[in-house]
Order: C-alpha cells, then structure tokens, then sequence
C-alpha cells in the first residue's frame, strides 16, 4: 500500500510540475520587471528554470517553460524600452540561448526518461527472471525429491527380492549385485562394485561368462541347472538367466543376470523320488505279504490241531510255541498291508490348543510320576487348522512320550504353537 501511494504522489507530482515551473518564470518576469531589463542578470534565473524544468523528463514542458520565458522577456523588453526587439547584441543574444538551454534540456530530459525507461524495463526483466529462477529451482527441488525417492523406491525393491539380481554395464564392469545375490552367493556387494567380470571370483564363472556372451552377442540366454559354487564352498542349484539391457532409444546400456535357487525345488524332487519308490516297494510288500499269508493259515490251523492231538507236554508247549509265532507274524503282515492301502484323511477345523491340552490332561498323571512340568507358549489369536484329529492326537501323544522318557530325571516340557508362513499355500 505505501508502495502504490509513492506511486501516485510521483504520478501527481510529475503533471503538475509544469504548472510549477510556468509560475516560477511568472515570479522570475515580476521580479525583471521590478528592478529593470537592462540593468539586472535576473534573467540567468529563466535558464535555471529551463534546466530544472527538465528534471519533470518531459520535452514538451522545457520547451514550453523556454517559449514562455522568450514571450515575457520580449514582453518585459516592449514595457520598459517601447520596443520588442533591442538592437543591443546582448539583449537579442539572450532568445537564442533560451531556445538552446531548452534543446539541451530536451535532450538531457529525454535521455534521462530512456535511462529511466531501461531502468525499470531491466528491473522489471529481472524480476521476471527471478521469479522463473525461483520457479524453475523449485521445479527443479522438487524433481530431485522424486527421482531420489524412486531411486531409494528401486533400491528397496532390489534389496528385497530372494531372486538374486546382477547387473553389468556395457564395458563389462558390474553396477549391481543386489541381496538376494549376496544370500545366495555369499559374496558381499562392496566387494563387487565395478569389478571388470574377468576379475569375478572363480565360483562366479558361469555367471560371468552368461554375461559375456549376452554382451557380445546382445542375446539373453537361459540354464535350468547351474552348481553354483558360494564363498561358504557350499554347492547350490540355481537357474540362471540373463537378457540385455537396453535405454529408451534402444542402445544396449548393458546385461541382466538373474539367480534363482532352486534347492528347495531339487529337495522337493528328491522326496517326491523317494516317495515313489517307497510307493513302489510298499505295492510289492503287500504283494508279497499276501503270498506269505497264505502259508501262514495253513501253518497256524495244523499247529493248533497238532497241539490239541499231542499229549505230551513237551511236544504240546512246541506246538503252541508255533502257533503263537504264527500269530505273531500274522499280525506283522497284517500291519504291512495296513500301511500299504491308500490313507484315508479326514480332516476337519480345529483348535490345535484344544488338542494339546486335551493330550496333557490325559497324560497328566503320567507326567507328574516322572517329573515333567509342562509350560504352555501358545500364540495368540491362532486361526484354526484343518486336521485329522485321531492321526494329529496320536502324533501329539507320541511326541510328549517321547519327551517324557529322554528327560529321565524330570525336567519342563515346553509346548509351543506360532503361525509360520511356508512356502505351502
């Protein structure tokens, strides 16, 4: 506000400056006229008046206040001598002067309103400037904050992927050895940062050479089974990948490899081998305990016969050894049949809680007589769990059996529950 009224007084001062300087030469021709034209140097006052009628920066007010000056000295001139031009070279001297002093005012006048002009036009272009700078460094900020936050974005997605990532630049110097790499190599990145991949440990050589060849030949290439050999001298299975790196325009910028671990795969493989083969020797020991069993009848309906005809008590105890043996057999045979048949699951929701502590209860007087304290560690807010509740009771019951005997002079058994997440659904 004090700003736009600086303004406005300059605005009204500078319109009525004019008006000043033509009252001005008024005072000045009263007081030429008071003490005389001839014999006074009050005229040199109607120069000043021209030259500071420039400061208004206005050529039309010099000229005028120089017109007007030149009007009533020639005025004053006719009052005091009858005539309106003297013969005196001095007098007639003065008209030229005036008119010169208001063209040099003019000119100072003008210049000075350019000057002034450029002034404010430079002023004005540098707060134009200013505000774009202020504009363009906040775009600018801003911009940096975003690629820093997608930069930091990207580093945190390439911490936390298990797959390990390595990234090669075009020269054949590595630029990325992500996490996952690191657990599955065991080789820490500090160690690898721009290492040329000639220079790569020797247990990374199928990995430097998958890049290589992508490099040269701008193919990614793909191995199912790769013995990748970590720092830790552990052999690992790994499927490795590699394609090309390329920018926008399409220049290649470099290669990706990629290492999966597969152990959990091949364990997952050697257990399903061996499932099928104790599936196939479980078909041929039924098969042949069907083939054993039906010896076994004929032998245990004879022996018991020949028990019941035998008088002797020797020869009796014999017989009944036989037949009990037989029995026995019998009943292993039919365990093995029992176990070769399909298992039949019936699963249905239940609280694990509800079972373990049924299971203590039913042993608790078993497991005071031994010593045992048992300590509960039961998570929380446990969801239920689809479960045969005969086969898990029992396995529960051989578990806390098992734990009772090894710990012969008493002790605390901890049963403890959690949620684990597995790499089952």
């Amino acid at each position: 506000i004090r700003d736009r009224d600086v303004m406005e007084f300059r605005r009204v001062l500078f319109r009525s400056l004019p008006g000043l300087f033509l009252l001005d030469t008024l005072f000045i021709t009263g007081g030429i006229y008071l003490t005389g034209v001839t014999d006074t140097d009050l005229f040199l006052i109607f120069f000043i008046t021209v030259f500071i009628s420039a400061l208004s920066q206005d050529i039309k007010s010099v000229f005028g206040v120089a017109i007007v000056s030149c009007a009533l000295y020639a005025f004053l001139q006719y009052k005091t001598t009858g005539e309106f031009f003297s013969e005196d070279t001095s007098l007639l001297v003065r008209f030229p002067f005036l008119f010169v002093a208001a063209a040099m005012s003019g000119f100072i006048a003008m210049e000075g309103k350019k000057n002034k002009d450029e002034k404010a036009h430079l002023e004005e272009m540098n707060l134009f400037l200013a505000k774009q700078a202020d504009a363009s460094t906040s775009k600018l900020l801003e911009t940096n904050r975003r690629l820093k936050g997608l930069l930091e974005y990207h580093h945190c997605v390439l911490s936390s992927l298990k797959t390990g990532v390595i990234v090669a630049r075009k020269d054949g110097t590595l630029r990325t050895f992500n996490a996952g790499a690191r657990q599955i190599t065991g080789f820490v990145e500090a160690e690898m940062a721009d290492l040329p991949l000639a220079a790569l440990p020797e247990n990374l050589e199928p990995v430097a050479k998958a890049l290589e060849l992508t490099l040269r030949e701008e193919k990614g290439c793909l191995q199912d089974h790769v013995d990748l050999k970590t720092s830790r001298s552990e052999t690992v299975p790994v499927t490795l990948e590699t394609s090309v790196l390329r920018g926008g325009n399409g220049e290649v910028l470099g290669a990706i490899a990629t290492l999966k671990d597969m152990t959990l795969l091949h364990q997952m493989e050697t257990q399903l081998l061996r499932a099928e083969r104790l599936s196939a020797l479980g078909e041929m020991a039924a098969g042949v305990a069907h083939e054993i069993k039906n010896p076994l009848n004929a032998i245990m309906g004879f022996s018991n016969r020949l028990s019941a005809k035998i008088a002797e008590p020797a020869l009796k105890k014999y017989a009944d050894i036989i037949a009990e043996e037989v029995r026995r057999m019998d009943a292993t045979i039919n365990d093995v049949l029992e176990y070769s048949r399909p298992d039949r699951v019936a699963k249905e929701p239940a609280d694990a809680h509800k079972i373990l502590d049924e299971t203590v209860s039913f042993l608790s007087e078993k497991l005071g007589k031994a010593g045992v304290e048992v300590k509960r560690d039961f998570a929380p807010d446990l969801p239920l769990v689809p479960l045969d509740l005969v086969k898990v009771r029992q396995v529960i019951l051989n578990l806390i059996l098992n734990a009772t005997q090894a710990m012969e002079k008493g002790g605390c058994l901890t049963l403890k529950t959690a949620v684990v997440e597995g790499v089952a659904p």
